[in-house]
């Protein structure tokens, strides 16, 4: 069981008890806008169910829900994906549903505690994270952590039908400072 701990949350590994919240933020259209390929479509809480026991099945995937220390709330989640042990590398990415809570600096609290595990605990070597361009609040965030853009994959997402990029930003452990 995987828990971490910040100055101001906890990261917890995701279950059943928070589909609910998750399901909400999946069907909150500016939320998906920033973090979905796909066109927004609304998602029943059975189909968000699924899609979190289909997550937590994956050995290459950690989810961990973010839950304010003060409030006891959850307030979103962040991930690792496709963590791949032999080549000690990993993606990254983070939601914060809980729009009241955005501008908080909460992203890069959870961000930092999941690198530290990332790098410490997993000993991974690489992080990648992989950024709409129009996004621009997170590629600020990515590169305030000390990610490094590493690349620009053209028109790579379309979003009301207007194609867009996708950066691409990675982080070395050699980088990593471990704090924000």
């Amino acid at each position: 069981m995987i828990a971490i701990e910040t100055s101001h949350l906890f990261l917890k590994e995701t279950s059943d008890e928070f589909s609910e919240m998750i399901n909400a933020w999946e069907n909150d259209e500016e939320i998906i806008f920033f973090s979905e390929e796909n066109a927004f479509e609304p998602q029943a809480l059975e189909e968000t169910k699924d899609m979190l026991n289909n997550i937590l099945q994956k050995e290459d995937m950690i989810h961990l829900v973010i839950i304010n220390k003060l409030s006891n709330q959850p307030i979103g989640y962040c991930l690792l994906a496709c963590i791949d042990k032999h080549h000690q590398r990993a993606k990254i990415g983070i939601t914060i549903g809980s729009k009241s809570e955005w501008g908080k600096s909460y992203g890069g609290e959870a961000l930092t505690g999941l690198l530290n595990y990332a790098f410490d605990k997993l000993e991974l070597n690489r992080i990648t994270a992989e950024v709409y361009s129009f996004n621009e609040r997170a590629i600020k965030l990515f590169e305030k952590l000390g990610f490094k853009q590493e690349g620009r994959i053209r028109e790579n997402v379309r979003k009301k039908d207007i194609y867009s990029d996708e950066i691409v930003l990675g982080l070395l452990k050699k980088e990593w400072k471990g704090n924000i």
